[in-house]
């Protein structure tokens, strides 16, 4: 078996929920991101801030090849209508993977029901997949989040720490099993927060070649003062071999952020 059939591509992208002007509508970021798939084909896509367009869009154009798994932030299965609901969702090939396992969990104390800390606006969830390769017989645990948006550390810091807790109750379980983390982590990797979760999980961009052509995720269409990377794809028990931010012109853009996309591959 070659190295190249056993590589599982991972794509983590922030959708953006609503539409944002005439060039930005969700209906024509669709069709970019659509392109951004068919140009890459990811085997595993985390995406955060799925409203109910987004999910139409989804599911009309991509469910014959992808299989969609997560419940919103209030605990829909579908998001609920006129964008005051989001989802996490996480997309996987139906040809390579099969699913063992899934779930969304809330990031606070009580992690089985719709809830949040006192320091996050939102409701913030982490949706997982247990995942078997077809091709290589091997499962993998995917998870994919999507956390706080305040400027003070303090509620990303509480869902990072409740996220740990459940790694390293799986990793007791589950030595063997490889773990990726995607998600927007609306921080940059000067927080504490990053540095929890980079305790126990390694930064994809830090352990493999960086093929990017900007340093930067979060771009809000194009202003420059802004910049910064806050996504990431976190792993534990795989190896990257490369990290890419895909900052390609698809006629536009997909989102206010880039996705980054991620080669790993079990050795």
């Amino acid at each position: 078996m070659t190295e190249d059939i056993k590589k599982i591509k991972v794509l983590t992208q922030n959708m953006r929920c609503v539409d944002d002007g005439i060039d930005n509508t969700i209906l024509k970021r669709s069709k970019r991101f659509i392109k951004l798939i068919s140009k890459y084909l990811p085997d595993i896509i985390g995406t955060q801030e799925i409203s109910t367009p987004w999910y139409n869009e989804l599911n009309k154009h991509l469910t014959n090849e992808y299989g969609i798994i997560g419940i919103s932030r209030l605990g829909y299965k579908e998001p609920i209508p006129m964008n005051s609901d989001e989802s996490n969702l996480i997309l996987y090939k139906l040809s390579r993977f099969n699913v063992l396992e899934e779930k969304t969990f809330w990031l606070t104390d009580t992690m089985d029901v719709v809830s949040k800390y006192e320091e996050s606006k939102y409701t913030r969830i982490c949706t997982y997949a247990l995942l078997l390769d077809k091709i290589t017989n091997k499962k993998i645990l995917v998870c994919n989040t999507h956390l706080a948006h305040e400027e003070e550390d303090v509620g990303r810091i509480k869902q990072v720490k409740v996220l740990i807790n459940f790694f390293n109750e799986f990793i007791s379980n589950n030595p063997e099993i490889p773990i990726v983390l995607t998600g927007d982590f609306n921080t940059t990797s000067n927080s504490e927060s990053y540095k929890i979760v980079n305790g126990l999980l390694k930064d994809s961009k830090n352990e493999s070649i960086d093929l990017s052509k900007v340093d930067y995720t979060y771009h809000e269409y194009g202003n420059e003062k802004i910049y910064k990377i806050i996504d990431y794809c976190f792993y534990l028990k795989t190896t990257p071999i490369s990290y890419y931010i895909i900052n390609d012109d698809f006629n536009g853009y997909v989102s206010d952020h880039y996705g980054i996309l991620v080669e790993y591959i079990n050795k």
